[in-house]
């Protein structure tokens, strides 16, 4: 392993740890999967900050790392076409679906998705399909 996998490691094993101690308890699968999705989300807004900041050598570090927890650590994420199916058939079970009802639309994307799915992507996907 390289020194940026070795750091990334170290994180993510602190990270776990931190989360046990506030919870009192061992984490399960889903909830340490929760915990490498929030490291790869700050990563990409560090990386973002650091772009903007013209921190390139920052930046590209952040993005190392976070190529190396997404390809390690976390399921495959849907694809946008699989999201949007999953999407129109929580509609379809809906009685005259309006923008309204986003809410309920993305807890049940979301409880089916699990972590495969970003929210972020799946928010832009329900109000597209709902606004069209």
């Amino acid at each position: 392993l390289g020194r940026i996998a070795v750091g990334s490691l170290r994180m993510l094993k602190s990270e776990i740890k931190n989360r046990e101690i506030e919870t009192g308890r061992e984490l399960d699968d889903d909830a340490v999967i929760g915990v490498v999705s929030g490291m790869v989300k700050k990563g990409r807004e560090s990386k973002r900050l650091f772009e903007q900041g013209g921190r390139q050598d920052l930046a590209d570090k952040e993005s190392a790392e976070i190529e190396i927890l997404v390809e390690r650590y976390l399921p495959a994420q849907m694809t946008e076409g699989e999201i949007r199916e999953k999407v129109k058939s929580v509609l379809a079970g809906l009685d005259s679906p309006t923008i309204k009802q986003i809410g309920q639309v993305m807890k049940a994307v979301m409880a089916d998705a699990g972590n495969r799915a970003d929210g972020r992507t799946v928010s832009r996907i329900v109000k597209e399909i709902l606004a069209a």
